[in-house]
């Protein structure tokens, strides 16, 4: 066994060099490895590469910047024109009149810890100087829309799909009730995520019943998502959104000290995006849009992508 120095995200650090997927190339929407197998790069490596590998006009236009200042801080007093041009197109862009351009490194921490400042310089603006105080949440994480894909897929199920709700939900309903078996990659997330699957009664009486955390091989059963599956099927998404499920999960999260409301999950609904397209042997196919990544990448690979309305 070899053992690098490097510490990869998400992996054990006792890992087998050997055993990593060594990535040496990338072309468009596509990579390669050290055995020359073929990988589509659907999400952008990790969403920072969206606008595809290999493109040889970026290296030039970076290589010409850095020939002539490779970068520069712009903190009081300092700036230069390539940040200003930038600020100024991002602006020229952005949905509202008069926006303000801030640049981080990149990580959503600088994000989080500017807006609080920017937060806090708001109301001393509003001359309301003690509202200083930042409300976090333990275990938070960044957003993500997975309450809403219950709404998306039946409308997306009505409109093009041949079976019906009840169909897709009978199987998974069934699986949730007499349980799966743990594959290792979910016994490894288990060990990851320990502090949040055990924070809660709730969590802990699924993930670690018995006070002992699911490891490979053992059985993880869902009994009560199997009954809403089930109520799914038979009455459809309704009861999630306007119903007494959606008023118990509002209220759930409220009382600690969450912000969805009922009104949130009343007002949810999909909206419908025109797709990007993109010419593949003759045919045209249609993917995901923005704010979706992985689509414009599949559309480059395949030579190419004509966007539609706004970036949004």
């Amino acid at each position: 066994m070899t053992l690098s120095p490097f510490l990869h995200p998400f992996a054990p650090p006792a890992k087998d060099e050997a055993d990593f997927v060594k990535i040496v190339r990338g072309e468009g929407a596509v990579v390669w490895d050290d055995a020359d197998n073929r990988y589509v790069d659907a999400m952008g490596s990790l969403w920072y590469c969206n606008v595809g590998h290999g493109r040889a006009e970026l290296a030039g236009a970076a290589a010409s910047q850095m020939r002539q200042l490779a970068a520069y801080q712009t903190f009081e007093p300092f700036t230069n024109a390539p940040a200003e041009a930038l600020a100024q197109r991002i602006a020229g862009i952005a949905p509202m009149d008069g926006a303000k351009v801030f640049f981080t490194p990149g990580g959503g921490s600088d994000a989080i810890d500017t807006a609080a400042k920017l937060a806090r310089a708001y109301w001393h603006a509003e001359g309301q100087d003690g509202k200083q105080i930042i409300i976090s949440r333990a275990h938070a994480y960044h957003g993500m829309n997975a309450y809403g894909t219950t709404l998306g897929l039946t409308e997306t199920l009505r409109r093009f799909g041949t079976g019906s709700l009840a169909d897709l939900t009978s199987a998974p309903a069934r699986a949730a009730r007499e349980g799966v078996r743990v594959v290792p990659m979910q016994a490894f997330l288990f060990e990851v995520l320990r502090p949040i699957l055990t924070s809660t009664p709730e969590c802990a009486a699924i993930y670690a019943p018995g006070g002992k955390l699911l490891a490979e091989g053992d059985t993880i059963r869902l009994p009560d998502l199997g009954d809403l599956l089930e109520r799914l099927g038979a009455e459809g998404p309704g009861f999630l959104y306007t119903g007494d499920v959606a008023h118990a999960v509002s209220d759930w999260v409220l009382e600690r000290g969450g912000m969805l409301s009922r009104e949130d999950l009343n007002s949810y609904e999909p909206i419908e995006r025109e797709p990007a397209r993109v010419t593949y042997h003759g045919r045209e196919v249609l993917t995901n849009p923005p704010p979706s990544s992985g689509g414009i990448l599949i559309a480059d690979d395949g030579g190419g992508f004509v966007s539609t309305s706004r970036p949004w």
